[in-house]
């Protein structure tokens, strides 16, 4: 209703009232939720209107005394209720701008809207919810496969690279790495500790069997050197 006395303003100065009732009927049609449209002399006479066949009786004084400012009134019309809405023109020296929004249609359109509304909020909500399933399985996937791979290490046997059923990037590709080398190096550790364990039970071996090899050449020697000097004497 603004936006439409503030165009109207200037056809009412010139006193065009074919510009003024073509710019009534261009808002009236460009606005589904618009029924009529009407400008109002200072005095309340009728300057143009989108009525066919003249203003209905009674709507021009729909607003009762209220000349200037802004005032709402809700008018029935044959079943059909307006919300019929005036706003001065050029603070109320040119008249006035009427415009009737139909209610049913206001109503058909809120609905609309809200429906539109649900509509995206499902949509916002599907669409989060597969967004954070799909980031749930781009992360929790590769953490779960890692974690998997260091429950079942075992250092006595060879590492093998960790697979993941989805590509890991970033901070899990290189957590892959590091686990991957630390495997490595303690399965090395671990094979350079049994061989080490085996050099020393070898030594072990060969010590007991000196010891054995010792002591049965001194059981032996005492015998024969007895014999020997009996011999000799």
């Amino acid at each position: 209703a603004h936006l439409l006395a503030k165009e109207a303003s200037g056809p009412i100065l010139v006193q065009d009232i074919a510009a003024l009732r073509r710019i009534l009927a261009a808002a009236v049609g460009a606005e589904h939720g618009i029924g009529y449209a009407l400008a109002t002399s200072p005095e309340g006479r009728v300057l143009a209107s989108t009525f066919a066949d003249g203003v209905p009786r009674g709507l021009v004084e729909a607003h009762g005394s209220v000349l200037r400012g802004e005032s709402s009134v809700v008018i029935s019309d044959r079943g059909t209720e307006y919300s019929d809405v005036g706003v001065p023109i050029l603070d109320g020296r040119l008249g006035r701008l009427r415009v009737g929004a139909r209610l049913d249609r206001v109503r058909s359109a809120l609905v609309s809207l809200r429906l539109a509304l649900l509509g995206m909020v499902v949509v916002f909500l599907l669409v989060g919810l597969l967004g954070a399933h799909l980031m749930a399985h781009l992360i929790a996937s590769p953490v779960e496969t890692l974690a998997t791979a260091v429950r079942n290490f075992d250092p006595d046997r060879p590492p093998r690279p960790v697979e993941f059923d989805v590509p890991a990037r970033g901070e899990i590709e290189d957590l892959a790495s590091s686990f991957e080398a630390m495997a490595t190096r303690l399965h090395q550790l671990q094979e350079d500790r049994r061989a080490f364990q085996d050099r020393i039970v070898r030594a072990e071996r060969l010590a007991t069997i000196g010891a054995l090899a010792s002591g049965i050449a001194h059981e032996v020697n005492n015998p024969l050197a007895g014999l020997h000097n009996c011999l000799q004497a």
